[in-house]
């Protein structure tokens, strides 16, 4: 009645609590999540399977839209369903031995009021707000499995805290699995090799890469710092007690259009004077230009040391005109644990539309970037390198 593709076969056969379809475009990563859950709920009286989106929109363009496909392609299904198996109110598909599956989202953890569940799946894990800490409270919540399926456009939380640990199994497809797929989608799909590399990587492949909504994708790590670069700037992000201090070293070569970094300090709570020793440990010269965001107290004890402290350009439109600016510019960036994973999280959101091709769900990238108060270096990076170069 319902295939048993061999993705749906791995994901039924793994004996781990968490399981992980990591796919491309196409690749029935989410599908095959599904038709899991329907094979479940008719053999299992009273299952209770949840599946959660990042909103509403998403999960009618997304989940929801997808099971009602399954339902059209395979009817045989509805032989288990009462006649009016959808509660549109509640988002619901019920089953008439009891079973039900279940879409939702959430705020926040604290938004999970569910008692105990079978199954649980995070489709696209990456967009779901909070999304690590909700994944923690379906642990707790589940008899069965977790899934997670995603297109994995950067890495995530499940790449640091989930794949490869214990427990967890990893499938990962791409659309050549996919069967079911008319040959011109996979000619289509693969000719994006060829005109957007990264993008197919991602969608063509399922390969962690880095997409479109990657802010700043013009970068490489280097391993040493250049020894002729003689235009150096400083930048910094104050931490207090939470938040980290971060500290930039920039080289300039205007010539090439070409930033060398440095990061220089990733920890909260610094005084003026732990500022001023980290600046000199790093190759701070007297004189070099210093950028620092709005804090007239710290700015006033740094100038008491003698630097040139500046006030960077900040306002309403700042941050959007320094990443249109310096999204222009290479980067090449000794490597740094934080720094370069600022650089991998540091995306445009994006919201969900419906493709023009088949009225499925796709992203849209918008000129917002996600979590902003969380990047420290990105913000360091803006402070000092915009207001040098387009604001002297």
């Amino acid at each position: 009645m319902l295939p048993r593709t061999p993705l749906v076969a791995a994901c039924d056969n793994s004996v781990a609590k968490t399981i992980i379809n990591q796919g491309g475009t196409r690749s029935t990563k989410t599908w095959s999540a599904l038709i899991l859950f329907i094979k479940r709920s008719i053999s299992n009286h009273d299952g209770q399977r949840l599946v959660i989106g990042r909103d509403v929109p998403f999960l009618k363009m997304g989940p929801i839209a997808d099971i009602k496909r399954i339902l059209a392609i395979y009817p045989g299904v509805k032989r288990y369903m009462p006649k009016s198996y959808y509660n549109q109110e509640d988002k619901q598909f019920n089953f008439s031995n009891g079973s039900f599956i279940k879409c939702s989202s959430f705020e926040n953890e604290d938004d999970i009021k569910i008692s105990d569940i079978d199954d649980a799946l995070m489709n696209e894990a990456n967009t779901v707000k909070f999304g690590y800490q909700i994944y923690r409270q379906l642990l707790m919540r589940t008899r069965g499995n977790v899934f997670l399926d995603y297109n994995p456009a950067a890495p995530f939380w499940a790449h640091d805290k989930l794949i490869g640990k214990p427990d967890v199994d990893t499938f990962y497809s791409d659309h050549r699995l996919n069967s079911y797929l008319p040959q011109y989608r996979h000619d289509e799909i693969e000719k994006q090799k060829l005109v957007d590399y990264e993008w197919w990587k991602v969608y063509g492949r399922g390969l962690t890469g880095n997409v479109t909504g990657i802010v700043y994708p013009r970068r490489k790590a280097i391993e040493k710092w250049p020894d002729d670069i003689d235009e150096i700037i400083w930048g910094i992000d104050y931490g207090y007690s939470v938040g980290a201090t971060a500290i930039l070293k920039t080289g300039i070569d205007r010539k090439n259009k070409t930033l060398y970094e440095k990061g220089c300090c990733y920890q909260p709570g610094l005084d003026e004077h732990q500022i001023f020793q980290v600046l000199k440990e790093n190759g701070y010269v007297e004189g070099d230009p210093f950028y620092s965001e709005h804090d007239p107290d710290m700015i006033n004890r740094l100038r008491g040391l003698g630097m040139v402290v500046c006030r960077a350009d900040k306002g309403e439109l700042s941050e959007y005109n320094a990443i249109c600016k310096l999204r222009n510019w290479d980067v090449c960036y000794l490597f740094d644990e934080n720094l370069n994973k600022e650089y991998q999280r540091c995306q445009f959101e994006v919201v969900y539309g419906s493709s023009t091709l088949d009225g499925s769900a796709t992203e849209i990238i918008t000129n917002r970037v996600k979590d902003t108060k969380n990047f420290h270096y990105m913000a360091a990076k803006r402070y000092s390198q915009y207001t040098h170069l387009f604001h002297e």
